[in-house]
């Protein structure tokens, strides 16, 4: 049976740069999708910190120790982890690629990076919890410029819809 302590911090680190790598490409994608100034701007801006996330994370995986958070029964929290990422939007590459691709209207894109956002804050949080204390600052600024994404997205979205 898997427990968290069998999990390599590696594989975790991985994860997390692949979510940011693929959080790159999609926005330029979506940004070559769109003509508004404001919202290809934006865009830009987001895969840019994305690429800097991948740096952050790939940093960060040089000294990471796991923590061993409570369960309620052996490998929970491994599942817990397990589901995050099989359920990422990142996780399929047909099912985004479709998504992108049925993103045509500015309010379709913005929903579509937002649902994004939202995914990748779910998987640092979890990290979270597994990860030791004394390394968590680096994950606690990452999520607070995911949030600071999606809060830009959100008003974007907001002056979209009127």
């Amino acid at each position: 049976m898997w427990h968290l302590s069998l999990f390599e911090p590696a594989e975790l680190i991985q994860v997390a740069v692949e979510i940011e790598k693929s959080g790159a490409a999609t926005y330029r994608r979506l940004q070559e999708k769109t003509v508004s100034a404001p919202l290809k701007e934006l865009l830009a801006v987001l895969a840019a910190e994305e690429e800097q996330h991948q740096r952050d994370f790939l940093a960060l995986g040089q000294d990471l120790s796991l923590a061993d958070p409570p369960e309620t029964y052996p490998g929970e929290y491994l599942d817990y982890v397990r589901s995050l990422v099989e359920t990422h939007l990142f996780s399929d590459a047909n099912i985004l690629e479709k998504m992108v691709g049925e993103a045509r209207t500015e309010k379709e894109i913005l929903i579509l990076a937002a649902r994004l956002e939202k995914d990748t804050i779910l998987f640092f949080n979890g990290m979270m919890r597994v990860i030791k204390p004394e390394k968590q600052g680096v994950i606690k600024s990452l999520i607070a410029q995911e949030e600071n994404h999606l809060t830009k997205l959100g008003i974007l979205l907001k002056e979209a819809s009127k």
